[in-house]
């Protein structure tokens, strides 16, 4: 089942329960990232899957209750690092503006039952050849919730708006695999409603915790697609020592790496048998194995700097072409 139809299905069936009304917000987001290496054969994966949903008002003006979620891995496989904020209301507005609004503080009036939660999954095993990482495998799950009914106000003009609680969930994991001594997985929570949620959106560390994620999305798509483009320079590399009768033995590994179009193996297959059919002239033998090599170049050559995971089936793949190469 695809993603967007699992949250659908997911907020259907709270809908229908009648836990969701145009009187409260149904605000979730479900995250799972998985990584797997191994150096018997050279391998690295790594996984992500997320879920966010929306379900509550609009109103006539436009406007929606402010929500925010957020989640940041910078793509290192021995060292990664998680960072998720979730936040409602005037606390998800303050993390952008100081001076956006505040977090409701008076405890007063009819009571309405609301739920925020959230539930955590990390862990990190990593095996060593002395002091040198031989494998490494690093999970990590998060699960985020909250069903809040709106309150109610009557603005300077004598209005009456709604108002929205805040509450407030970071997230801040680190997994290092490093040397056997250094090895190891830390973390730290957040969880807060009210005036404390209100206080700590206020509160410089977090707001610059929450603008230094801003700044290091873009740091790290430039460092991924700085990784990625010195990997693709160096498979080239070792891909000009490949014989002839091999090149479709690499082609097949960056197919099942899910490094090429889906039909591009097929195309720089036909373009090999061309080259390489009985009597088959130099000229016509050396025309498509440049086409076939071209293209191949320019998959690999392909940078995506918003998908880390690329980076480690380029690392894969090397390894690959290098091993046939060197045969």
């Amino acid at each position: 089942m695809g993603m967007v139809r699992r949250l659908l299905v997911l907020m259907c069936l709270v809908a229908l329960n009648g836990c969701a009304t145009t009187d409260t917000v149904l605000f979730v987001t479900k995250t799972s990232l998985g990584i797997d290496f191994d150096s018997k054969p050279p391998s690295a994966s790594i996984g992500y899957d997320r879920i966010e949903g929306y379900l509550g008002p609009r109103y006539d003006s436009g406007a929606v209750p402010p929500v925010l979620a957020r989640i940041q891995t910078d793509g290192k496989i021995f060292s990664p690092r998680v960072r998720q904020i979730y936040a409602t209301g005037a606390a998800a507005s303050l993390l952008f503006n100081q001076q956006k609004g505040d977090c409701p503080d008076k405890l007063s009036g009819e009571k309405q039952l609301m739920f925020f939660g959230t539930t955590t999954t990390t862990g990190l095993k990593a095996t060593f050849v002395g002091t040198l990482p031989d494998s490494f495998h690093f999970g990590h799950k998060r699960k985020e919730l909250s069903l809040i009914p709106l309150g109610q106000t009557t603005n300077p003009a004598g209005e009456k708006v709604d108002v929205y609680p805040c509450v407030l969930a970071t997230l801040d994991n680190a997994a290092r695999a490093g040397d056997g001594p250094t090895a190891g997985l830390q973390i730290g929570q957040l969880f807060a409603t009210g005036t404390a949620a209100d206080s700590y959106a206020r509160d410089e560390e977090m707001r610059t915790f929450f603008k230094s994620e801003l700044a290091d999305a873009l740091l790290a798509y430039r460092a991924t697609t700085a990784a990625q483009e010195a990997e693709a320079t160096r498979i080239l590399r070792c891909y000009l020592g490949v014989p002839i009768a091999s090149l479709p033995e690499v082609w097949a590994h960056a197919h099942v790496q899910r490094l090429f179009r889906e039909a591009t193996l097929e195309d720089m297959m036909k373009l090999h048998g061309a080259a390489t059919a009985p009597g088959v002239t130099l000229a016509v033998r050396e025309e498509n194995l440049r086409k076939a090599n071209r293209q191949y170049a320019s998959e690999i050559a392909i940078l995506e700097g918003a998908a880390p995971a690329r980076t480690a089936k380029l690392i894969a793949h090397r390894f690959r072409v290098c091993e046939i190469a060197r045969r």
